[in-house]
């Protein structure tokens, strides 16, 4: 499908993000972005654009639908910095951050990438967009650009200084004047000169501080009009009244935001946003709360119904009627695009947003942005203006999200500053620190009981809750089913030395507990037979010694347990693997070992020299190993075989950052934290049932115009699979994925195969379990 097409299928549909009860094909990709961030607004007769960081939503006033764009169905990236209609309204234009530029016209999606790929040194973001005639004046970090609306091309690029690199804020054209507003004064050149000469643009030297920022500058009703924020006396917003006289309209410091309408000059500030009247002399309306909430006002338009439309930070869009009452309008999505760490559990994703300093030091980030739950297409955030206790227990960086796999009524989340949080019924039940239990704080840190870090939880067979407690004396912690806490110190011959910054924690097959040490290797744990006593504790600490574990690196930064109980370990250099892990605690415990693969004739190790931030497995043993800056890799089983590489540049994924990743085995959708959002890949592999049930088949019948892969769920892991037709011969043969079988409609030869009725003969690998599913082809 191409660009235009895929877009014009977004902006024809209403596109809910969510945990889809309905199958999604495979190699399909979906967002999980935030909506409610709004920076940036343009009207454009019915519809209201909206933009936030990564994303667009389309409000259409007639029928109340909302539109959501992304990188996913459309936009070429993310870092949105700026939205505009063109004057006309036949087009939309997106700025980004990076220099790129998307043009939305009709239902088609252009972009414009010359300036991010340009070889000019600089800020290249999109900053400003003013219009005069079919000429469009783009402020940037690098200067101003004219883009000839009527071709849609860049045709100039003026520097205004012969130094060639003074960043432009806004421009506005006023008699056949362009004036630029810069954090070096405001200058001006006529259009009827050849403005690419440096010569040709003068400084405004009547303005209050000739030489001092100059935030916004517009032309509203025929008057100019500039905000120079950082004056000593009187910041805010001047008019020019004269040649060289200016004269103070609006008293602030903090405005960041200026639009020009037929009616009124909207002036935004955060806390307030303002319609001016076109003399200039006084405000029209003031709107600094929405009939008792508090606003975040980051920009405002005002359309010819006397409709105030509003970009708030914290609501959306924000609609004021004309009888003063507000409407709040965006698309449901997370609270933020924030995601450190990813927990999947029976239907429902779990996010927590903390985010310390990762792989490095930990140090904090102090976030108090909370975590979020996705079930049944709705999102549940738990926030600061949601849930006062994360603000006032200061809940800062919650860096680890667990659901409960036993009692699912609960979910567990770790904060590293104050504690552990259980939910119980989707409700905050407890918050446990130094008074409630045995986690400690960090003595160091100067405040006595705050400091609390907690970055790993897990549940073993014996419902024990499994906590690891960073910077304390006894650095794991176990709550018991009937509420008793007990600590372990994790010391002796084979145990920590002084390094006890534990972090993320699992649980292995054989019950023993594993702990990533922060840049010090993994400490390995067994409570014996009981709990209560530490008489046949066991522990093992391991590092990238050669006979001490021989990892790649001691900076470790996930610990996975694959389908074969084998223990992959990521680290700031590659990928190790504990294929004896049951021995780790005896006197002679394996090393790891690296894994050599071939690429174009060399052999390597696995990912060396890469960052590993986490490995999922999938239905089929094989690994989903995400990386701080190479994306994602899907490796065979044994991590031989690289199967398919996703990044920011191949695909829809947002970022090459990637914290986490996570996976629903019913579905095979593989989720991806990265620095930019969330967003998810349907794989062709889910867990395997017990017994062949063949419960779908997706799609059918298969119609003419489809080109995906045809799915078979619910079969016995590595299931064999034959598709014949109903002369039984035979048409495809396959190894299922896990519990997942794909055939992509066609023979041995590769041929679609002609329309009629073909089965699917699944069976596991020792025949033992049996199933058929009819499929209808339509050529």
């Amino acid at each position: 499908m191409n660009l235009h097409s895929l877009v014009s299928t977004a902006l024809c549909c209403v596109l809910i993000s969510g945990l889809a009860s309905a199958q999604n094909r495979i190699g399909e990709w979906k967002e999980y972005l935030n909506y409610s961030r709004s920076l940036n607004l343009a009207v454009v007769d019915d519809r209201v654009y909206v933009a936030a960081d990564n994303t667009v939503f389309i409000y259409d006033q007639a029928d109340n639908s909302m539109t959501r764009l992304s990188r996913v169905n459309g936009l070429s990236d993310v870092g949105i910095s700026l939205i505009r209609a063109t004057p006309d309204g036949s087009s939309v234009i997106l700025g980004y951050t990076n220099g790129n530029i998307d043009v939305i016209t009709g239902n088609a999606i252009e972009n414009f990438a010359a300036i991010k790929n340009s070889t000019v040194v600089g800020d290249k973001e999109i900053r400003h967009v003013s219009f005069s005639d079919s000429a469009a004046f783009i402020s940037t970090g690098v200067g101003i650009l004219r883009f000839d609306l009527s071709r849609l091309e860049i045709r100039d690029t003026y520097e205004v200084v012969p130094a060639g690199n003074l960043s432009i804020n806004e421009t506005a054209v006023l008699n056949d004047t362009l004036y630029a507003a810069s954090d070096e004064g405001l200058y001006y050149g006529s259009l009827s000169t050849d403005l690419t000469i440096f010569s040709n643009w003068m400084s405004e030297l009547s303005i209050p501080d000739p030489f001092g920022v100059v935030g916004n500058c517009a032309n509203q009703n025929g008057q100019l009009y500039i905000n120079q924020p950082q004056l000593e006396s009187d910041p805010g917003l001047y008019r020019r009244t004269g040649i060289d006289t200016w004269i103070a309209t609006v008293g602030n410091g903090d405005i960041n935001f200026l639009r020009e309408s037929a009616q009124a000059l909207a002036v935004a500030t955060g806390y307030y946003g303002m319609l001016l009247n076109n003399a200039g002399t006084e405000p029209e309306l003031t709107i600094n709360d929405y009939n008792g909430s508090g606003v975040n006002v980051r920009a405002m338009s005002l359309d010819e119904n006397g409709v105030i439309w509003i970009a708030d930070a914290r609501r959306g869009l924000v609609k004021r009627n004309t009888n003063g009452s507000f409407e709040f309008i965006h698309p449901d999505g997370p609270a933020s695009n924030l995601a450190f760490d990813l927990d999947f559990y029976d239907g429902e994703l779990w996010v927590a947003t903390g985010n310390p300093e990762r792989p490095g030091t930990w140090n904090n980030s102090y976030l108090t942005e909370g975590f979020y739950r996705l079930r049944n297409d709705r999102w549940r955030n738990y926030t600061r203006n949601t849930d006062p206790i994360i603000f006032d227990e200061l809940f800062f960086d919650a860096c680890k999200v667990y659901i409960d796999p036993i009692d699912r009524t609960k979910v567990y989340v770790g904060s590293y500053y104050r504690g552990l949080m259980e939910l119980e019924n989707e409700e905050i039940a407890e918050l446990y620190d130094v008074s409630n239990s045995t986690l400690e704080d960090w003595a160091e840190f100067g405040v006595e009981d705050e400091w609390v870090g907690v970055a790993g939880i897990a549940k073993d067979n014996d419902n024990n809750l499994w906590v690891s407690n960073s910077f304390a004396d006894e650095p794991l912690s176990v709550q018991t089913p009937d509420g008793t806490w007990k600590s372990f110190n994790l010391g002796g011959a084979n145990g920590l030395g002084n390094n006890r910054q534990l972090l993320n924690l699992i649980i292995d097959q054989n019950g023993y507990k594993w702990t990533i040490v922060n840049r010090g290797g993994i400490i390995v744990f067994d409570e014996g037979e009981s709990i209560e006593s530490d008489e046949d504790n066991r522990v093992n600490f391991l590092t990238a010694a050669s006979g001490s574990g021989n990892l790649p690196s001691n900076d470790v930064t996930s610990l996975t347990e694959d389908l074969n109980g084998e223990i992959w370990v990521g680290t700031t250099q590659g990928i190790a693997v504990f294929y004896s892990p049951f021995d780790i605690l005896s006197d002679n415990p394996s090393d790891s070992r690296q894994i050599l693969v071939e690429q174009n004739g060399v052999f390597q190790f696995l990912l060396d020299g890469q960052t590993v931030s986490g490995v999922a497995v999938d239905g089929a043993n094989r690994k989903w190993i995400s990386t701080f800056g190479a994306g994602v890799f899907l490796m065979s089983a044994n991590g031989t075989e690289e199967i398919a590489r996703f990044t920011s540049e191949n695909s829809p994924l947002l970022s090459n950052i990637v914290n986490d990743v996570v996976i629903d085995d019913a579905t095979g959708e593989v989720f991806f934290a990265t620095s930019e959002g969330i967003v998810s890949y349907f794989s062709d592999a889910t867990s395997g049932s017990l017994t062949n049930q063949c419960t779908s088949v997706y799609p059918n019948p298969v119609r003419e115009s489809y080109e995906g892969l045809i799915s078979i769920d619910g079969l016995v892991r590595d299931s064999e699979i034959r598709i014949t037709d109903v002369r039984g011969n035979l048409i495809y043969s396959t190894v299922s994925n896990g519990g997942k079988a794909t055939w992509n409609g066609r023979n041995t030869n590769g041929e679609r195969v002609v329309t009629g009725v073909y089965f699917a003969l699944s069976s596991d690998d020792q025949g033992e379990t049996t199933c058929v599913s009819k499929i209808l082809v339509v050529k």
